[in-house]
């Protein structure tokens, strides 16, 4: 049996930003918070999310199956194809079309295939290492992969997979169609709430996939982008502390109103987990929201408090950074099942924290409709949290919506070396 997670960058049951309306001295903003349960967007994709209903029709996937000749294994797959893009192309292709049918039945425009390598890094990582998890073994999340690998959208990652190897002499019967998995597998996490939200996301553009298998194991991933941002200077933390981003914006507007566009979070410099640690996870935690950028006071107006404290409610989340190196890993596929489980359960109860969000106000902040010059002292939110990795979250409007998204999100490593023996450095 496989496991499935779903996160959209910050949660992985598919959480979303939500907007907070905060009355400032002399200005008066909306900001956005981190990641709520709510689903942005069209009402009718709201909906047919909400409701779980079955909207896409009475069609059997496995009638576009193609006919393939031979097994090739990931393993196959990796001799044949340098880049990591090419390996499994005609699976991808496959859980290409099937999410796009989803996608169209209820009105969400279709994403494209992307050749971006995280999600098949990924997903050849879990298949090695036997476990599952939208963590990797390299302490590294979905957007840092997707950062380090040349992303510049905003990332949702969808994973199937279990944290145990099966191994030949088990008695599993070997997978007989890796055309008829990929379908399940679809199938499978539409009947998800957090993966169906990722998968009909009508933000969304791009589907960068990841499919790694052998005889009796396969790992499944789909690390969808919001695609609408080229920078010609990537966001980036220079050793005096000062935050540069430029670029352009296409398909998107960044005029939303008295919206913050800029967020920056925080996640610690990233370390290694064993299998245990990684096994036990069920949704990614959320980093912590540390800042939010605003243009210079204008017309005699002023901002009252560097801090606004915001309350926010998500599930709780279990950390593998605070559980026990030496929990144990799965020694069966049953067992793996089980500790899922367990995770999923005592990540079940909501939790109230309070925050501090701090309001940088930028040197310069040029903000077009089509583009972005930003500049900004983020020295203050340095020394408070020190080294790790900073995420500077874009927001835009896709012209598409009528309601603000992440149209960016980028790691930067401050201070902090991306882990030397992980497939993604140096990409």
């Amino acid at each position: 049996m496989a496991n499935g997670h779903g996160n959209s960058g910050g949660c992985g049951c598919g959480c979303w930003f939500i907007l907070a309306l905060l009355a400032l001295a002399g200005v008066a903003i909306y900001f956005a918070a981190y990641r709520s349960a709510d689903f942005p967007g069209a009402n009718p994709i709201r909906a047919a999310v909400s409701a779980g209903q079955d909207l896409y029709g009475q069609f059997q996937e496995t009638d576009i199956v193609a006919e393939t000749t031979g097994f090739h294994d990931t393993e196959d797959e990796k001799r044949a194809f340098a880049n990591p893009a090419q390996r499994h192309l005609e699976l991808k292709q496959l859980m290409l079309e099937l999410t796009n049918r989803h996608r169209a039945a209820i009105g969400a425009p279709p994403v494209r295939l992307g050749a971006n390598t995280a999600a098949q890094l990924h997903a050849e990582t879990l298949l090695a290492g036997c476990y599952s998890s939208h963590w990797d073994q390299w302490g590294l999340k979905p957007n840092h992969r997707y950062t380090l690998t040349g992303g510049t959208g905003a990332d949702g990652e969808n994973i199937s997979g279990a944290s145990y190897c099966i191994k030949p002499h088990e008695n599993y019967a070997a997978i007989s169609s890796m055309e008829d998995a990929v379908a399940e597998t679809v199938d499978g996490w539409m009947e998800s709430p957090g993966h169906r939200r990722n998968l009909l996301n009508p933000a969304h553009t791009v589907l960068n996939a990841g499919i790694a298998h052998d005889r009796f194991n396969q790992v499944m991933v789909q690390q969808f982008a919001a695609d609408y941002v080229t920078y010609t200077v990537r966001p980036d933390i220079d050793s005096d502390g000062i935050l540069r981003l430029k670029g352009t914006v296409s398909g998107a507007t960044l005029d939303i109103g008295r919206t913050a566009n800029v967020q920056i979070s925080y996640d610690p410099p990233p370390m290694s987990l064993t299998r245990g640690q990684l096994g036990y996870t069920y949704s990614l935690c959320n980093p912590i929201n540390v800042a939010y950028l605003v243009e210079q006071p204008r017309g005699g107006s002023f901002y009252a408090s560097p801090a606004v404290k915001q309350e926010t409610f998500y599930r709780r989340c279990i950390d593998p950074f605070q559980t026990d190196p030496n929990q144990p890993a799965a020694n069966s596929n049953a067992e793996a099942n089980r500790i899922w489980a367990e995770a999923k359960a005592d990540s079940a109860s909501e939790s109230s924290v309070t925050t501090e969000v701090v309001r940088v106000i930028a040197e310069r902040m040029d903000l077009l409709d089509d583009g972005m010059n930003i500049r900004a002292d983020l020295t203050p939110i340095l020394r408070e949290h020190g080294p790790g990795i900073y995420t500077v979250i874009l927001w835009g409007r896709p012209r598409h919506l009528a309601e603000p998204e992440p149209i960016s999100e980028q790691a930067i490593f401050w201070l902090t070396e991306t882990p030397a023996d992980s497939p993604y450095a140096g990409r």
